[in-house]
Formats: C-alpha cells, sequence, structure tokens
C-alpha cells in the first residue's frame, strides 16, 4: 500500500510518549514514592475497528481447503499488522476509552495522561493514576492500590491486557525500590546488544568518548562505499538512541551524525571509541529519588532545575556554535539536548542567549505538565547559566542587538 494512494498519510501516524515525558513521570513517582505498574495489550491492532473497508487475499490453497471458491478474497473487520494506519486506528480506540473513563492529558503532552481522584469521597476510589502509553505497552504510577484493581478490571472488560513487572520498558531497565522509593534507569542491557552487534564485546574500554580535541569535519568529496556508509549509518542511529538515557553521550551523537552521508574511517573510529568508552561505563545509572532521601551528590532532590552552555563558532564547516541545555529534577535528568545551532551567532553572548531561550522551550512544556499534575501555578525555575552578558540581557527588559537572532 501507497501513502498519498491507498491512505493520507495524516492516517498513519500515530502519537507515542517522548522519553522526556516518561523521564518525568518516573522523577514524579520517586518523589512522591508513588508505586509502579506496567501492562501490555496483547495484539494491540488486532482490537481496532476499521473505519475503511479492507480486503486481503488468503494464501494460495487456503480457500479450496475450506471448501470456498479459490478465487474469493477476505474482507476485515478489525485492523491488521503491516496496515499502516492500523497504529493510528488502535491509539484513537484506546485514547477514546481512557478519555471516557476520566483520564486526561497532561500539558501539551497528548500521552501523557493522568486520572485525578484525589477528591473522591470513596477511600478505595480516592488517589491518582499516571499513565504513559506507548502503543501497546503501558506504564502506570499509583497511590491506591485499589484504584488501580478497579482500574484494571474495567480496562480488562474492553481490552485483553497482560499485567506485568515494571522493570522494562522500551529497551531499557527500570529498577525501583518499593522500600526507599529510588527509581533508576538503566540502559546497560541496550549497550550490551549494541556492543555485541559490532562484534566489540572484548574490546578495551576507554576513558573519554572521544580523545581530547577531536573534530568532525564534512567530507564534500565523498566517494565512498556504500556499504561503509551504511554501516555508519547504524553505529550513529545506536548510539542516538543510547544518548537518550545517557546524557553524556549527547554532544558526541550529535558530532558523528553530522557526518553521516560522507563518513571516513576516522569518523568510524570516532563512533567504536564512544561505544568503548561505553563498555568501560556500562553501570551509570539515570536515578531518581524521594525529597526526604538522601543525596549522595548534595542535590536538592525535589527542585526542577535547568543548566544551559553554549560554545561559540566552534563549527570549521559553518562556524555555527553547539548548545546543550539539562533539565533536573528529583536529582534526575529528565531532559537534555546537545545540538548545533540553526544560524551563526555573533558572539559567545549571543550563543548562550540563544540556548538560554531553547531551555526556556523545554522548562516551558515541562512546567506545563506539571502544572497540570499540581494544579497550581509553580514557583519560578531556577537556570544555571555562565556567561555574565546573556543573564544580563535576560534581566533588562530591553531589545539588543544580540538578541534579534
Amino acid at each position: 500500500m501507497t501513502a498519498g494512494v491507498h491512505f493520507d498519510r495524516t492516517e498513519a501516524y500515530a502519537p507515542v510518549p517522548s522519553w522526556t515525558t516518561i523521564k518525568l513521570q518516573l522523577a514524579l513517582t520517586a518523589r512522591h514514592r508513588l508505586g509502579l505498574r506496567a501492562f501490555d495489550c496483547t495484539a494491540a491492532y488486532l482490537q481496532a475497528e476499521l473505519k475503511n473497508p479492507l480486503y486481503v487475499r488468503p494464501p494460495k490453497g487456503l480457500m479450496a481447503e475450506l471448501g470456498h471458491n479459490h478465487n474469493d478474497i477476505w474482507k476485515l473487520s478489525k485492523a491488521l499488522y503491516g496496515y499502516a494506519p492500523s497504529g493510528r486506528l488502535w491509539w484513537d480506540k484506546v485514547s477514546a476509552w481512557l478519555k471516557t473513563y476520566g483520564f486526561k492529558p497532561l500539558g501539551n503532552s497528548g500521552t501523557f495522561m493522568m486520572l485525578d481522584n484525589r477528591n473522591d469521597a470513596d477511600p478505595s476510589k480516592r488517589g491518582i493514576i499516571l499513565l504513559n502509553l506507548y502503543s501497546d505497552d503501558g506504564l502506570a504510577s499509583i497511590d491506591n492500590s485499589e484504584l488501580w484493581d478497579k482500574f484494571m478490571k474495567d480496562f480488562k472488560s474492553s481490552f485483553a491486557v497482560l499485567e506485568k513487572d515494571p522493570d522494562y520498558f522500551l529497551g531499557c531497565a527500570i529498577e525501583w525500590d518499593a522500600e526507599s522509593g529510588v527509581i533508576s534507569i538503566d540502559a546497560s542491557k541496550y549497550l550490551r546488544e549494541v556492543i555485541s552487534k559490532f562484534d566489540m564485546i572484548g574490546a578495551h574500554p576507554s576513558p573519554l568518548p572521544a580523545p581530547a580535541g577531536t573534530k568532525i569535519y564534512m567530507n564534500e568529496t565523498w566517494n565512498g562505499d556504500e556499504k561503509f556508509r551504511n554501516l555508519y549509518q547504524q553505529y550513529c542511529g545506536c548510539i542516538n538512541y543510547a544518548a537518550l538515557l545517557r546524557p553524556e553521550l549527547s554532544y558526541y551523537a550529535s558530532q558523528v551524525c553530522r557526518v553521516m552521508s560522507c563518513p571516513t574511517l576516522e569518523n568510524l573510529q570516532t563512533a567504536q571509541n564512544i561505544l568503548k568508552y561505553a563498555i568501560g561505563s556500562m553501570d551509570e545509572k539515570i536515578t531518581f529519588r524521594p525529597t526526604d532521601s538522601s543525596d549522595p551528590h548534595g542535590q536538592s532532590n525535589g527542585e526542577l532545575m535547568v543548566f544551559t552552555d553554549s560554545d561559540w563558532a566552534t563549527s570549521m564547516d559553518t562556524r555555527r556554535s553547539h548548545g546543550c541545555y539539562i533539565v533536573m529534577m528529583s536529582g534526575g535528568c529528565v531532559a537534555h539536548r546537545s545540538k548545533a545551532h540553526k544560524s551563526v551567532m555573533l558572539s559567545s553572548a549571543a550563543a548562550e542567549y540563544y540556548e538560554a531561550s531553547e531551555g526556556c522551550r523545554e522548562l516551558t512544556y515541562i512546567r506545563g505538565i506539571l502544572e497540570d499534575f499540581y494544579g497550581s501555578t509553580l514557583p519560578p525555575t531556577p537556570m544555571y547559566i555562565d556567561n555574565e552578558a546573556c543573564i544580563a540581557m535576560g534581566k533588562t527588559p530591553v531589545l539588543s542587538e544580540r538578541q534579534k537572532h
């Protein structure tokens, strides 16, 4: 089937949660000592009804064996795996059911929902359920097991659902200590699969993702092997996904991904060195803690904060700056990004100001979710910037030349 011919492209789009909302859910779970639950919707796409007629040809010889004309075809009544709009049909059905049940999206996130019964008079129904639904996988945070049992009973009456332990989600392990309330996200299993895929199990660990001073340049006259480029792109894709849960890899992932169309042997060696670093730092995790627990790093666990930073014109190809931000909550990272700026900055202050604005955009999205969760306006969120000129521009209500970007 061809998009634009047999179905509209918008019919094939189904929203899924980002790692930001998943980590934010885990941060809230740890902060308020909520419980974790998980479930899987069995054969999810087969539970969604079709909106338009769909016909398929059965396997050759099957209809004759069943006593029917061998030219007969089937008309489907349910969606099928392999049919592009199936994901959207499933999401429309399950999200409509959840909203009817009382779930409401938090902030501008369409997939991060909450059932808010905190004011219910019945103690067995009083509480909240936070829910992230990724296609057929669900991750929930609860504060009342009776409320959860009732919800699952009603949910199972409409869908085929299998409850499971909340120890693995989207390729990464979730370690939850119910007694202490500490939650960690561990990407080591995924990294081991990647290292095994590229036959690097016996590689010597590297102390850094890349040697100090490493520069990656675009090769405009590239005329390499297509198989080599495909291999390099596989490295980049695996590193890029690992960087979602390993913030220290984000900068290096963005660098190696810049030359995916024209990689060199030196670029491949840099990508391999990043995985060698992952071998030696396999135990690194993102950890969220309750507000009343002790943090070995001395951070304020419950405080939402953001850090931003930027270099200036370090790209030798485009002279664009490279900026990054990281948003912390409950002692762990809930959002981060490392990316080249979209335009050339004329000063270091302008580069820092640009990245600060990007951090504010991410913060606005997160604060919208948190304000819906708490039902009130949050106090100001501290932002940490290491450039005095940028801080001065932020405090001065006057538009200057350096702020036009």
